[in-house]
């Protein structure tokens, strides 16, 4: 099942126990296992939005202090304690080259 973490394209959604991993338009899968979990193995350039997102850091294409605004026009929530570190990701993904090599 990792092959499906390190596929997930845009964002993994935590809803009602079980985790929606979105890789493309209309295609998602779903898991039980905890966001908490499923992050610590993820590449870097994936983070913690808000308690039930976790975003694709190089699929943002816009950031304010509330929203992501992702790369197939997808609104995400960025909670106040998120972020920082949403910010941090994103401009590590802009700026860095090992983002766009690994």
């Amino acid at each position: 099942m990792i092959f499906v973490f390190h596929k997930a394209r845009y964002y993994i959604w935590n809803e009602s126990c079980a985790q929606q991993i979105f890789i493309q338009q209309m295609e998602s899968y779903q898991t039980p296992e905890r966001l908490d979990s499923i992050s610590e193995r993820l590449c870097p350039w994936f983070c913690l939005s808000h308690r039930s997102y976790l975003i694709n850091g190089r699929h943002i294409i816009n950031l304010d202090r509330h929203h992501a605004i992702l790369s197939n026009e997808i609104s995400i929530p960025v909670s106040r304690t998120c972020y920082e570190n949403v910010k941090k990701t994103f401009a590590g993904c802009v700026w860095s080259e090992e983002f766009y090599t690994t």
